[in-house]
């Protein structure tokens, strides 16, 4: 029995041994997956799988740290960026904000910025300025415990974008002339010198014209991006800024030399736009009808292309917004029906619980009164004892004193105290030992040495020896299973195997029988002796409560 448990054991903790190892191996192919993926968003290259995004967040939600957590649910935001699924980006970059641990010492700050950074470039694409402000002011704060001075400044220059949708040109004034100013004192110039241009654009509309004359000439004299009287492609729009300049502080002609020279060199419809509204309203300035009605009829028409394209641009948009809005309701209607689940979970669990203990209560219960009983037994065996020791001092009192009836009374007590004695030796050996003594048979033991080596074989005497041992410690346990009937040698081998609890394997090995034959003849037993239909396990009950 020992070498069972012993074999037991070995085999739960190899199990263990090789769950460990499946696990630790699987982490590190996951964290390997979510290494690469993250290299291939660093590399600008283009995410379409979002089936392994999902499978990263789904794994590292359940054994990842927050950072990691946090990093599989950004790489799935961008997935969907990359997709084209606006609203299912911003909720995966809502997600993995809120995995951040912002009050652990090792919280990923810069990815935490990048995190806020994309969903406000999400909500410019949506055209909803204020959820942009707030995300560039988070995306600021984070840069900030990052160390990275260049997005921190980048995220208030940025805000120009949120406040031009709103209209709000002093706002827009006031945070890009302090993202100027902070280049300055960091020593980006150059990142200065650019971020001028829209300041320039904000300062025109508002006519304050000498900030605007500053902000020119800072732009020309240290900007990368304007060179030997040019601008690079896709800056034209400063051609209107200065035209509009000019045209403030009434120089018309400068003005119509920076408005020609932007319809010259524009590439898109915007540019064209914007050079044909700038020649239309110098023209007014002048009175001179004829161009004013030509540039206003090109203005008109650029703006009606322009609004063909956008059109579809905004209805985009708008299926968007609707479809943020419905997904989050879906995500939301989804978020209840998992705690609702976790809920119920929970009860069943509780109620599993709660019939446990009352399954131990009632066991603990059970075992006590048995102890209890047989104490009570105990203290009446010992009285029992003790009273026939009295009789006997008694009776031989009465052999000296020759009195022959109170003999007589003394020798009837005697036999019947011993009698009673005799019943309660046999119960409590019968409740306590029994199963123990049987066990313990030294030939029991041999048959257990030979099933386990099946290179040996069992000899008559064996068998001969297991027979007396049963007829001497189960006298009825034949007669219960002859009870008339013929039972065979093999049977009744078999039967004495079953009631002394040897497992199966062992009486197959013993009996030469196979499994299958085994099995076949317990069932045929049972209908057999018992007249009942039933499993093989059935007939072992049966025979294991023959005493």
């Amino acid at each position: 029995m020992l070498s069972y448990r012993r074999l037991y054991i070995v085999v739960c903790l190899a199990l263990v041994l090789v769950s460990v190892v499946a696990c630790s191996n699987s982490g590190e192919e996951m964290r390997r997956q979510l290494s690469e993926l993250q290299a291939r968003n660093q590399a600008d290259s283009l995410m379409t799988n979002d089936s392994l995004a999902l499978a990263l967040c789904e794994y590292f939600d359940r054994h990842g740290t927050p950072n990691d957590q946090m990093l599989a649910h950004y790489l799935l935001g961008r997935t969907y960026a990359d997709l084209g699924e606006a609203p299912q980006a911003l909720d995966e970059f809502h997600h993995a904000a809120d995995c951040a641990d912002t009050t652990s010492a090792d919280c990923d700050y810069r990815l935490l910025m990048k995190v806020h950074g994309q969903s406000a470039s999400l909500f410019l694409d949506q055209y909803m300025p204020n959820e942009m402000l707030e995300e560039l002011q988070l995306e600021g704060r984070y840069a900030r415990k990052a160390n990275d001075t260049i997005t921190s400044i980048l995220a208030i220059e940025w805000q120009h974008f949120a406040y031009g949708l709103l209209n709000q040109h002093q706002d827009a004034i006031a945070v890009l002339d302090s993202a100027y100013h902070q280049y300055l004192q960091s020593g980006y110039d150059v990142y200065a010198a650019n971020s001028v241009l829209a300041l320039i654009g904000h300062l025109v509309t508002i006519n304050d014209n000498a900030s605007a004359k500053q902000y020119i000439d800072i732009f020309e004299s240290s900007s990368s991006r304007f060179s030997d009287g040019q601008v690079e492609p896709g800056g034209e729009i400063y051609y209107y800024y200065k035209g509009s300049y000019y045209l403030n502080i009434g120089m018309p002609d400068s003005a119509e030399y920076f408005f020609r020279k932007e319809l010259e060199q524009a590439k898109t419809l915007d540019h064209q736009e914007s050079a044909y509204k700038g020649l239309y309203t110098l023209y007014n300035y002048r009175g001179e009808r004829d161009s004013i009605a030509k540039y206003a009829a090109l203005c008109y028409a650029t703006s009606e292309k322009q609004l063909e394209v956008s059109s579809s641009e905004e209805l985009r948009h708008m299926q968007a917004l609707y479809n943020y809005s419905r997904y989050q309701k879906i995500s939301q209607e989804k978020t209840l029906e998992v705690t609702r689940s976790h809920h119920r979970l929970v009860v069943v669990i509780i109620l599993f619980v709660f019939v446990g203990i009352l399954i131990i209560i009632f066991i603990i219960v059970q075992r006590h009164r048995k102890k209890i009983e047989i104490e009570r037994m105990e203290t009446d065996y010992q009285y029992q004892i003790n009273m026939l020791e009295q009789a006997k001092y008694d009776l031989a009192k009465s052999y000296e004193l020759e009195l022959s009836e109170f003999q007589k009374q003394k020798e009837k007590e005697v036999k019947e105290r011993q009698a009673v004695i005799d019943g309660y030796k046999m119960l409590l050996s019968t409740e306590t030992t029994l199963e123990k003594r049987l066990g313990n048979q030294d030939i029991c033991k041999h048959l257990h040495y030979l099933a386990s080596h099946p290179t040996m074989k069992t000899k008559k005497k064996d068998w001969q020896e297991l027979r007396s041992m049963i007829e001497r410690e189960l006298p009825s346990f034949y007669s219960s299973l002859n009870n008339g009937r013929h039972v065979c040698e093999l049977d009744y081998h078999l039967s004495i195997l079953i009631r002394l609890h040897f497992n199966l394997s062992e009486i197959s090995t013993l009996l030469d029988l196979i499994p299958a034959e085994l099995s076949r003849r317990r069932k045929s037993l049972l209908k057999k002796w018992y007249d009942k239909d039933g499993s093989p396990k059935d007939f072992d009950r049966i025979i294991q409560l023959q005493k």
